[in-house]
């Protein structure tokens, strides 16, 4: 009596469990959507390009908040040239915040195409429009 008491439990549990996994991903309050403002917020970017962030979620608008791979985002977001650090977390219930850690050029480096600027760890990063640096020894 009792294995059948704890086997009805257990898979109460698991169709419990599934009815909540497709409400998240089905539930019309936790669509990702490009239409509402602050949907998506960016914390610490001053030079990365915002449309190469907005690219990398490009494809998640219309869908549940919650069948965004995280992670995955956060590789891709590690990518972007001007990005040194980068976090993704959902925000209840329908919002994502990014918060990005940008690299800090050290100095120019001069190419035939141009100038370039370069960070403490030997990445070359493209300078960004109307942005002023300046060395000193």
């Amino acid at each position: 009596m009792v294995v059948v008491a704890l086997g009805l439990a257990g898979v109460s549990i698991a169709v419990a469990g599934f009815k909540v996994r497709q409400y998240a991903l089905t539930g019309p309050q936790f669509v990702f959507s490009s239409n509402q403002p602050g949907a998506l917020t960016i914390q610490g970017q001053d030079y990365t390009p915002e449309t190469k962030v907005l690219r990398v979620f490009i494809w998640d608008f219309d869908h549940s908040v919650f069948s965004i791979p995280l992670e995955e985002r956060r590789r891709r977001l590690l990518a972007i040239d001007w990005v040194e650090e980068a976090s993704v977390s959902r925000i209840w219930p329908d919002r994502l915040l990014v918060r990005i850690r940008e690299r800090k050029p050290v100095a120019f480096v001069l190419f035939r195409s141009g100038v370039l600027l370069i960070d403490a760890h030997g990445v070359l990063l493209d300078p960004p429009p109307r942005a002023h640096f300046a060395f000193r020894c």
